[in-house]
């Protein structure tokens, strides 16, 4: 069985981690607070590195996006099992998914 960590831990973990963050909208940090998180584990598939790759080689939004699809792109090659942070947006009902890690 695996390990399992405090909620508190990952809360606390990602709140740090967006504060570094540039234009993270204000309500994410109080859904936080209000542990309207939840983390989803993930597994990369070749299909989808794939698919980043020809994002990549297309450039269809320019020299910026394709800096964030690289960035995705090591991660995954790296991490391919992480978790993603989905942040409940209770205004609009919805959840966004906001941070990949690797514990």
């Amino acid at each position: 069985m695996e390990n399992q960590l405090p909620p508190e831990y990952f809360r606390k973990k990602i709140y740090d981690l967006l504060k570094l963050e540039k234009n993270i909208p204000n309500w994410v940090f109080y859904e936080i607070e209000k542990n309207n998180i939840s983390f989803e584990k993930k597994k990369t598939t070749s299909s989808y590195l794939e698919f980043l790759q020809s994002q990549v080689d297309l450039q269809p939004r320019g020299e910026e996006w394709n800096t964030v699809l690289l960035k995705r792109m090591r991660f995954l090659n790296k991490n391919p099992s992480y978790y993603v942070c989905r942040v409940k947006n209770t205004k609009q009902k919805k959840y966004d998914d906001y941070v990949r890690l690797k514990f």
